[in-house]
């Protein structure tokens, strides 16, 4: 009996299968392998790590898991730079709905929000209480008095 071979147009199996394409199982031990990865980094506090590796993860599949994983990251990634942000400065005391604040590079206080944002410059000599808020007391020896909701209500007093 003769050996059937495939004819010039025919194709068998193997050479229909591109050889770049990873399989499914190949492309859920990757998915797997970059979340188990993506999980120890933010363990350890490597948001940016553990960033790259959930992206790389949905990308190879997409899924609710990934998708959760990324959402964390990112509001961890947040709250860390906020955290960075508030370590510049040393929180005194409560003022409506900020800090009143000491900024370390510079020695003065001012008031920031709960974002670490400046709400009032942290340029001013030192803080007291006054009828309407708080003065601050500026270079010159003269007050600016704040209300509790930050906005500059007197400017240039000489006593408060």
């Amino acid at each position: 009996m003769e050996e059937k071979r495939p004819m010039e147009t025919e194709h068998t199996i193997e050479e229909n299968v591109l050889p770049d394409q990873p399989s499914e199982n190949e492309m859920n031990e990757k998915y797997n392998s970059l979340i188990a990865s993506g999980k120890e980094k933010m363990a350890k506090a490597d948001y940016s790590g553990a960033k790259k590796d959930l992206s790389e993860a949905k990308d190879t599949k997409l899924t609710e898991e990934v998708v959760r994983l990324i959402i964390a990251c990112d509001e961890k990634t947040e709250e860390k730079l906020i955290a960075d942000k508030k370590a510049l400065y040393e929180e005194k005391m409560a003022f409506g709905r900020y800090k009143i604040v000491r900024k370390k590079s510079n020695n003065r206080y001012g008031a920031i929000d709960s974002k670490a944002e400046e709400r009032i410059p942290c340029k001013y000599l030192s803080v007291g209480i006054a009828d309407n808020g708080r003065a601050f007391e500026r270079e010159d020896n003269l007050f600016d008095i704040y209300n509790s909701d930050g906005s500059l209500i007197s400017e240039g007093l000489t006593y408060y």
